[in-house]
């Protein structure tokens, strides 16, 4: 308000009405340029004209005064804005932060005044998303080749405001299988011998962007399980031979001790009827 009272002062001392225009939305690509344009009325001549970002405060970002333009205002905008000769203002390397309402205020060579209000949205774009198969732990260890339930992760390293569209290639999703976790991010489903090569996607969106990847989660859950029976076996084997090997290194030990036990008498009998011998011969001598 206190723009226009400036303005006015410097116009005729007719007092013109303020025509404000609904607000205009606009989309950005974060790293991208972006016009948000003043649109002029037909037969319009414009004299001066002044962009301003609305945050916590109205801050200017670029001016137009008789002719000479003026971007230098420190803003965030700073070296990013540029006023085009259609008055439009572009803001250039655009960032997350700069998303936000805009004003322009423009002021006729009648002395007219007529406002724009644009809101600018800056989204990141999407990156290809990663799915992640996890087999339910019961079909981890109940495996009957019938039937597998699996939970399909779907993310996304880069990306704002995303949504996720999970697909079946060959069908619709259906309720009765399929349910939808942590915002449509995890994929619920219960696989039948009948989907081992059904195909699955998940459609990483938002209003700049889109990307896609699908999988074959059947073979992974036939993979998955049968790695845990195989570590299975291994423990049950371990279970059998452990016990067994105990129990002979137990008889080994023994049976060297008695061995040595043994070895260790005999020579002290001999010992001793060696002497006894010798003591008959000098007898007889």
């Amino acid at each position: 308000m206190q723009t226009v009272c400036v303005l006015l002062i410097l116009l005729p001392c007719q007092v013109w009405p303020v025509i404000v225009d609904s607000s205009i939305l606009v989309q950005g690509v974060v790293g991208e340029s972006v016009s948000l344009k003043a649109d002029l009325p037909q037969d319009f001549e414009i004299r001066e004209i002044i962009w301003k970002h609305l945050t916590s405060k109205e801050e200017i970002v670029a001016m137009s005064f008789k002719g000479s333009v003026e971007t230098l205002y420190r803003s965030r905008f700073l070296e990013r804005i540029r006023l085009l000769s259609n008055f439009s203002l572009e803001i250039s390397q655009l960032e997350l932060g700069d998303s936000g309402t805009f004003k322009a205020l423009l002021v006729g060579t009648e002395g007219q005044l007529l406002m724009r209000t644009l809101q600018l949205t800056v989204y990141e774009k999407v990156s290809k998303p990663t799915i992640r198969v996890f087999i339910s732990g019961t079909d981890l260890h109940h495996f009957s080749g019938s039937r597998c339930e699996v939970f399909l992760t779907c993310t996304t390293q880069n990306g704002s405001d995303v949504s996720y569209i999970w697909q079946r290639k060959d069908g619709v999703l259906g309720n009765e299988t399929y349910s939808f976790l942590d915002g449509g991010k995890v994929l619920r489903i219960q696989l039948e011998p009948s989907d081992s090569q059904a195909a699955f996607s998940c459609t990483a969106t938002n209003p700049v962007s889109q990307e896609l990847t699908a999988v074959i989660p059947w073979s992974n859950c036939k993979g998955k399980t049968d790695n845990k029976v195989t570590a299975c076996e291994y423990k049950y084997l371990l279970f059998i031979i452990l016990p067994l090997l105990i129990l002979f290194f137990s008889a080994a030990i023994t049976g060297i001790i008695y061995f040595m036990k043994c070895s260790g008498k005999k020579p002290l009998k001999g010992s001793e009827n060696g002497t006894e011998e010798d003591g008959n011969a000098s007898s007889l001598v």
